[in-house]
């Protein structure tokens, strides 16, 4: 089992290195731009938020890591429930490659705007919006979960898309909506997420984690009988 597990953690590394290094030049290309445009202009004002940005990568990760990976992993011979422990082994580690990377490039554009003297650029963390300290172990942290919780979901929905195409797909993230909506649904989630003091929002990441762990469930149900072949192809 371990050789399996090795094999194909080495193959999603490898298959998703590139979108991986492509991701994080766009984004520091599009730092550096900022950069350069408010050195250049004095009075500019630039907010950025590169957080959201690496939640939504790791969500299209996520979405596309079924169709991607499955049919060959099948293919070669493993089996379907050591896929899916393989497939936990690399969101977990994704999510934590992401958060350490963005840590990297975070400090490393503030360290920049702070030597060039530059006011007129303003970033944002996560952490300023919770009554969390400002430290890289908690921004670690937060940022792992969050891009884990992008990831299992992500993956969870894109094995409906494989496995029932694109009506069993839009159909579940119609009724994920609807769910959530709801009032008594967003009032749990309040409950156990969220506590409002006056220091600001606290946001229960252990329960977040839960969910996170939780949501990558349902894709034994779908995957223990699928094709190699997506729906929409056969």
């Amino acid at each position: 089992m371990r050789k399996d597990l090795k094999a194909m953690l080495y193959y999603v590394v490898l298959d998703y290195r590139y979108t991986f290094l492509i991701f994080w030049a766009i984004l520091m290309c599009t730092l550096v731009a900022f950069t350069l445009i408010g050195s250049m202009f004095e009075n500019s004002s630039i907010i950025v938020f590169t957080g959201p940005a690496a939640m939504i990568f790791s969500l299209i990760c996520g979405l596309n890591l079924t169709k991607e990976t499955f049919p060959f992993c099948i293919k070669m011979g493993l089996t379907r429930y050591r896929y899916l422990i393989g497939s936990a082994c690399f969101v977990l580690l994704f999510a934590a490659a992401m958060s350490v990377v963005h840590l990297v490039v975070k400090n490393a554009f503030e360290f920049v705007l702070t030597t060039l003297g530059i006011s007129g650029i303003s970033h944002y963390s996560i952490l300023q919006f919770l009554s969390m300290p400002e430290t890289w172990s908690n921004e670690l942290w937060v940022l792992a979960v969050l891009n884990l919780l992008c990831l299992t979901l992500g993956f969870s929905i894109g094995t409906v898309f494989y496995r029932y195409g694109l009506i069993g797909g839009f159909g579940t993230i119609a009724l994920l909506f609807f769910v959530i909506v709801l009032p008594s649904t967003r009032e749990v989630l309040a409950e156990g997420l969220l506590e409002m003091g006056e220091g600001g929002v606290t946001v229960h990441f252990g329960v977040l984690l839960l969910i996170s762990l939780m949501a990558f469930l349902p894709n034994w149900p779908f995957l223990h009988k699928a094709s190699t072949v997506p729906a929409r192809a056969r």
